[in-house]
């Protein structure tokens, strides 16, 4: 059976099977797009109808026919529109193989052939075998023959003639960070360019293939400098290039190799892009190719690309694209990550994939919506907050409680600079002892703690730096001292601070020598005695989960917030009218009295009733004739008891008090005042 569907008002194309019952006289051949061919051996050549054969010797075409003469020692070679029959099924041929002839004969054009969704008809030459062809050149999310099919594209790949354009880069005049994974099937091919011009002339950035090397190409303006790898690329595999400039000087890193330095000519160092930023090739190969020295696009999939900091979506993030294909030999295709999540491969040679999921997702897919509320890290995971910046240039305080389940993981960082160097401060797990490093430009300190931590347990971690000097308390083991070389006393820290890991353990300094991200869970974390809120200050994050904890439970009742500390908590009342373990207990107020559990205060009553952790607490006012005694027990009591809060200070708190008849009990000649307190820092 023949299934035949209109092409045009002129031709049909005709699809089906080579079976034994083959429609072809001689031979048939099953085509990749579910379409045949029939070809015929030696000495004959295929009939104008498409199916029967003609000896040479006994048949010859008139010259006069409109269509030129077949090349007999040739068979039929398939073209994109597989076989194209006129409306009474007789054959229209093409001289496809004549190498000889300068110009291809036409049997068929685009006029004869509609596209659709804004597809382009082209005519084209495929270089390998000098086959004709005419085809469309479908716009992202369409395909097949004519562009009549949706597809979906996670991860793109390209022909030498297709090409994504994403948003002009902004802020990028001065610096500049380039991240791609790509899987090249060709040697050459334009992989990445912007710039101010069209034709490129002025500044210009650009990423090409060229006999197997990567080459990154810059120009400030006063001449191009370009920046080859040592090594070649590795054909129809996963490849990774790492590129960052910062001004004229560039240094580019293939498959984690060696970096390799450059620079543009002149005294330039900025480069102004107007253009859109193209990945994969050109709207306009030719009019660029002179200047970048490459006539073709990038052939193969790309699955990540990040500039500065920005991981691209390259199917929502792009503004237009032609002939992108989904790429069928990734391993991720196996795989639909939901809201918003994105896979990753983890291992190619095993098959191995995760979906990295965006903050308020989880599940292998990223199916689960959740509300977080203590933080837990798996290794892919990281939270990213605004960088220390320049405050606190000269002393550094953090205080972390986690409870790690890896013992290798770094759970803290913040740098200076993308490229490896310059200042940073870190805090990770090696072998299960806590490291405490920074770096003020001149070399690290590397403090660690004494002890190896106990996994799946909560522990506090103090770290603390002033200029050079810098200690390391865990929990309650000895307090760990160090210092940094060289003689800088300022630390610098621009870059964002990432919390639980990072995204890409290549791009942080390589003195922090970390392996792997942090696994476990993280409860607290307060920097320079400014509580940072893991949940409500975070700017991004990726493969979060929530913390087994007794908070997950929501034990606090009346709006009240779930504090934890280690495996207990606390339930803060957000509002006065509450208190009580579970905020479940409301105030009484009548007539400026209160009743606090069977006692009527007349004079002054006190609750606290939002606080943190501490131990006893107790406060005394003494005179000769009279004693004031207020009195707040213990908050982490068993469950079965009735525990009240107690105040803490975090060194900018205070608590004020104007009754009366606590003046009365401070006037006269002599005042002892008692406190019953538990301190965090010696001063």
């Amino acid at each position: 059976m023949i299934d035949c569907k209109p092409l045009s008002n002129r031709f049909n194309l005709c699809v089906g099977e080579c079976r034994k019952t083959s429609p072809c006289q001689q031979l048939c051949f099953d085509l990749h797009d579910g379409t045949f061919e029939c070809a015929c051996n030696q000495g004959y050549r295929l009939d104008l109808n498409g199916y029967s054969c003609i000896d040479e010797e006994i048949h010859q075409i008139d010259n006069d026919h409109r269509y030129h003469q077949f090349d007999p020692s040739s068979s039929s070679s398939s073209s994109s529109l597989g076989t194209i029959f006129d409306k009474n099924q007789n054959r229209i041929e093409s001289n496809q193989n004549s190498a000889e002839s300068a110009t291809l004969p036409l049997q068929y054009s685009c006029n004869d052939v509609e596209c659709e969704a804004g597809g382009v008809c082209v005519d084209e030459i495929k270089q390998s075998d000098r086959e004709y062809r005419i085809r469309c050149k479908c716009p992202l999310g369409r395909g097949g023959q004519f562009c009549e099919k949706i597809i979906e594209v996670k991860q793109p790949r390209f022909k030498s003639s297709s090409y994504l354009a994403l948003p002009t880069l902004r802020n990028a005049f001065r610096s500049l960070r380039i991240y791609i994974e790509f899987k090249p099937n060709s040697y050459n091919g334009l992989l990445l360019y912007s710039g101010q011009e069209p034709n490129l002339d002025g500044d210009f950035i650009a990423i090409i293939l060229r006999e197997g090397f990567v080459e990154f190409r810059m120009d400030c303006g006063m001449g191009e400098g370009i920046i080859r790898s040592d090594l070649p690329i590795n054909l129809n595999a996963w490849n990774t290039i790492d590129i960052y400039r910062d001004g004229r000087n560039a240094w580019m890193q293939l498959n984690q190799g060696r970096q390799i330095f450059g620079h543009s000519k002149g005294l330039f160092s900025r480069i102004t892009f107007r253009l859109e930023t193209f990945l994969g090739g050109s709207p306009n190969i030719s009019q660029i190719s002179d200047r970048i020295e490459v006539n073709n696009g990038f052939e193969g999939c790309v699955r990540n690309l990040k500039i500065n900091d920005r991981l691209y979506d390259l199917y929502n993030d792009t503004i237009d694209g032609i002939d992108i294909e989904q790429c069928r030999s990734d391993i991720c295709k196996q795989i639909t990550c939901l809201n918003g999540g994105y896979c990753s491969v983890i291992d190619t040679d095993q098959n191995r994939k995760q979906c990295i999921c965006p903050l308020g997702f989880s599940g292998e897919f990223c199916e689960k919506q959740i509300e977080l509320s203590i933080p837990q890290f798996n290794g892919s995971s990281h939270l990213q907050f605004i960088g220390l910046g320049e405050q606190e240039t000269l002393q550094s305080e953090l205080l972390m409680i986690i409870k790690p389940n890896h013992t290798d993981g770094l759970f803290l960082y913040n740098g200076q600079k993308m490229d490896r160097t310059g200042d940073f401060i870190s805090l990770n797990l090696i072998d299960g002892f806590v490291e405490f490093r920074f770096d003020l430009g001149s070399g690290a300190a590397v403090i660690r703690s004494p002890e190896r931590i106990a996994m799946n347990e909560w522990h506090t971690i103090h770290a603390s730096r002033t200029g050079r000097q810098g200690w390391l308390r865990v929990d309650d083991q000895p307090i760990a001292m160090g210092l940094s070389l060289g003689g800088f006393q300022q630390l610098s820290l621009p870059l964002n601070l990432y919390i639980g890991g990072v995204p890409n353990l290549q791009h942080i300094h390589h003195n922090v020598q970390a392996n792997e991200n942090y696994h476990g869970c993280i409860q607290r974390l307060i920097i320079n005695n400014h509580h940072l809120s893991l949940l409500k200050d975070v700017l991004s994050g990726t493969n979060i989960d929530n913390c087994q904890h007794r908070c997950q439970t929501k034990p606090c009742q009346n709006n009240g917030y779930c504090e934890p500390f280690h495996h207990q908590y606390h339930c803060r009342c957000v509002s006065n009218s509450y208190f009580g373990k579970h905020c479940e207990k409301g105030l009484l107020n009548k007539a400026n009295q209160f009743n606090h559990f069977g006692t009527v205060c007349t004079h002054l009553c006190i609750f606290f009733l939002s606080s943190f952790f501490a131990t006893l607490f107790s406060l005394r006012f003494r005179k000769t004739s009279s004693l004031f005694f207020m009195k707040q027990y213990e908050t982490m009591n068993d469950e079965e008891s009735e525990p009240e809060p107690n105040p803490m200070f975090y060194g900018n708190s205070f608590l004020k008090y104007t009754g009366q008849y606590i003046l009365d009990q401070l006037s006269g000649p002599n005042t002892i005042i008692h406190l019953n307190l538990r301190a965090f820092r010696i001063n």
